[in-house]
């Protein structure tokens, strides 16, 4: 109020003015919250069996084989491939008709001492050596027994496998029988589900 005692119309009406009065207003300032820091899940890909990547170094082993027949007969075999450079492992049936002279040389054959490394032409996973086209030679001697391993054409990239060494040379030990077998074209099939990591 102006006038506290207002004597007339006019110091009345001073009285009933209005004053506005601005001022700035401050607002609080922002709150930032920092970003939540979830923990990173304990995984490796390179653990992971159902993450198969492409290599070249390879080595390969008989897990079990027989051989049957003289003069014409048949084989089938049970192989461990390994990735030596990725760590992984895949397991292969190979089966063919062979031609024998003598006693076939795995008449009943036993796990055998992994090949010597060897390397692809060309980067492939460990499951995609399927193939068709495969050959084989294998002999005994009662105290010294081996086979010579060559790839075929691989079903899943169209391409031969070609291997440095070729064919790959696999010593199986002691044998029972006596003889050679040798195969022209044999089968070489993955068996699903068998991808590992391989710690050897």
């Amino acid at each position: 109020m102006e006038i506290k005692e207002p004597l007339n119309e006019e110091q009345r009406r001073r009285n009933r003015r209005i004053v506005f009065k601005w001022s700035r207003c401050l607002l609080p300032a922002p709150i930032i919250h920092p970003i939540p820091e979830f923990p990173k899940p304990d995984f490796n890909p390179e653990d992971d069996p159902n993450t198969v990547f492409a290599g070249t170094r390879f080595k390969m082993k008989i897990l079990s084989g027989v051989s049957a027949g003289e003069g014409l007969g048949g084989c089938s075999y049970h192989f461990l491939l390994v990735d030596v450079g990725n760590k992984r492992s895949a397991e292969y049936r190979y089966q063919a008709l062979i031609v024998t002279v003598g006693v076939p040389p795995f008449t009943e054959c036993g796990e055998s001492d992994f090949s010597n490394e060897f390397t692809t032409a060309n980067a492939i996973q460990v499951d995609q050596f399927t193939a068709s086209d495969c050959a084989h030679e294998s002999g005994s001697a009662a105290l010294v027994s081996g086979m010579r391993f060559a790839f075929g054409t691989s079903n899943v990239t169209g391409t031969r496998v070609r291997t440095d060494p070729s064919p790959v040379s696999i010593f199986a030990g002691p044998s029972k029988s006596l003889g050679v077998e040798s195969v022209k074209t044999g089968s070489f099939a993955f068996i699903p589900g068998t991808i590992a990591v391989f710690k050897g």
